[in-house]
């Protein structure tokens, strides 16, 4: 059963560490607009200004009620051991919740408008968290992978860095994996030269997956893959 907007506003309070009077100084609303808040359930609004004002919370959590209320500590926990956590959780985000730096995870649902060619347009309610990779500095954005069809490089729940590549001056790297937006949807694949300058070849890593062809004039939006993360 899901808990009452009281009980997870005082257990996000008791995990921030902070009272409700910083809570509400925090957001740039009253104390009295807090307690408000805990009677019913929460706007999209209040939602996003909390998300807007501490991004280690979690947006599914504050939604749902499913899951932990920081979602960076429960990464962190699953990507370092005991006694890296401390240091990797401050360089993540500091105690007083300000705005996380680094690259932001999108969920596959946001790709199509991330993959807009020319610029990387991301709203702060669709990240879902941050990473500091100095190696993926540069990357633009990062996405987990779903499905089967680029094991065993690529494993569901892999996270992929991408950099964008602007549709008016796009040149594939043959044989590279990029994140292809296509009418069929958002593809991670092998991009390779098709049968002529108006098809690419799209080619999985899994061989129970067959290439294909698409024309080019298919093709809304293009990343290249930098990298992954892999949770064990």
């Amino acid at each position: 059963m899901q808990k009452s907007t009281g009980t997870m506003i005082d257990s996000l309070l008791e995990v921030l560490n902070i009272s409700q009077l910083e809570f509400a100084n925090k957001l740039d609303v009253t104390s009295g607009a807090v307690t408000n808040w805990k009677k019913r359930k929460l706007g999209i609004n209040v939602i996003n200004k909390i998300v807007k004002s501490y991004p280690q919370v979690s947006r599914e959590w504050l939604m749902t009620g499913k899951g932990q209320p920081l979602m960076a500590n429960r990464i962190v926990d699953e990507l370092f051991s005991k006694e890296e956590n401390k240091k990797a959780k401050d360089i993540i985000f500091n105690q007083q919740g300000k705005e996380k730096q680094g690259i932001p995870l999108i969920p596959t649902s946001a790709m199509a408008g991330v993959l807009s060619g020319e610029s990387v347009t991301i709203n702060e309610w669709e990240i879902e968290d941050r990473y500091l990779v100095p190696v993926f500095k540069k990357s633009d954005f990062c996405i987990r992978v779903e499905g089967k069809s680029m094991e065993p490089r690529y494993q569901t729940g892999d996270i992929i860095a991408c950099t964008n590549v602007p549709l008016t001056d796009i040149w594939f790297q043959w044989g590279k994996v990029y994140v292809v937006n296509t009418r069929q949807g958002v593809l991670v694949k092998h991009v390779e030269q098709g049968a002529d300058k108006e098809h690419i070849k799209l080619i999985s890593d899994n061989p129970e997956y067959k290439p294909f062809e698409i024309p080019t004039t298919e093709i809304f939006g293009v990343a290249i893959v930098n990298g992954l993360i892999r949770i064990e």
